[in-house]
């Protein structure tokens, strides 16, 4: 028969691989949470800004439509800026979102 040294060596060989992968998996999960909180407030950020600036776009345009001065900050280079935000926060946007921003 097996002797008791054995079964008690293998057993522990058992348990310690066993909370070594319990370990890993907890640890692994731990990496996840603090990695998706991370991408939520980078989202929340971009999303702020995208919202600012293309509030910022309408209401200028909106003005120089008002006053009827075509030399307001509306022009390409501020349509421009806003664009080089969008292409930089992409990442952080899901694909309504973008689609929203275009229009």
């Amino acid at each position: 028969m097996v002797s008791d040294t054995i079964v008690v060596g293998v057993l522990t060989f058992i348990g310690t691989g066993l909370a070594t992968a319990t370990g890993l998996w907890q640890w692994q999960r731990a990496q996840a949470r603090e990695a998706r909180t991370n991408f939520r407030a980078q989202r929340v950020e971009a999303l702020k800004e995208v919202w600012e600036e293309l509030s910022a776009l309408e209401e200028a345009q909106r003005t120089s439509i008002t006053r009827q001065d075509p030399s307001a900050d509306t022009g390409t280079s501020r349509v421009t800026q806003v664009n080089l935000l969008l292409l930089r926060r992409s990442p952080f946007l899901r694909l309504d979102e973008q689609e929203w921003s275009k229009t």
